[in-house]
């Protein structure tokens, strides 16, 4: 054993506190450990907040969490392919609705939703006619079809009927 000065305590191993063992730890969010880009903490907040529910388990807001950023990645997916088809860079609230719309399952779940500032989108037809009253190239015009209907004239007093005696 070694000697220790008098006076001097023998040098022990320092005792951490418990409260700076917990500090040091790296806290996670439900997310981050989910592996989600989205506030979980949030959707929950939300969902309480618009009287979807009362109470929810964290497991429950994981859940709802992770699906709202499935359907949001889809929809960004088919924002981006339509960017690129029309060569833009900066997106529209037109192309979001465009994007919902050419896809059926978005298109359902998204069907009573008004998108403000994106117009009205129609089905597209093929004998539309242009300005100046040309048809589009390769639209042919529809064969006209010729039939006699054969009308009565009737009077436009109608006849009173004599009840029989």
């Amino acid at each position: 054993m070694t000697a220790v000065a008098p006076g001097a305590q023998a040098s022990q191993p320092s005792k951490v506190p418990i409260a700076t063992k917990k500090a040091m730890r790296v806290r996670k969010s439900m997310g981050a450990k989910a592996g989600l880009l989205l506030s979980v903490s949030k959707a929950a907040r939300m969902a309480k907040t618009m009287g979807m529910t009362k109470r929810m388990s964290p497991k429950a807001a994981v859940a709802v969490t992770a699906a709202a950023e499935c359907v949001m990645n889809d929809i960004f997916g088919l924002i981006l392919a339509t960017l690129e088809k029309e060569k833009k860079a900066q997106i529209a609230p037109r192309h979001v609705k465009d994007a919902i719309g050419n896809d059926n399952d978005l298109e359902q779940m998204f069907k009573d939703t008004q998108f403000c500032g994106a117009g009205v989108v129609t089905p597209p037809l093929q004998n539309i006619v242009k300005k100046g009253g040309k048809q589009p190239r390769g639209v042919k015009k529809p064969a006209k079809k010729v039939t006699k209907i054969a009308t009565k004239r009737k009077s436009a007093v109608p006849k009173k009927k004599v009840p029989a005696e």
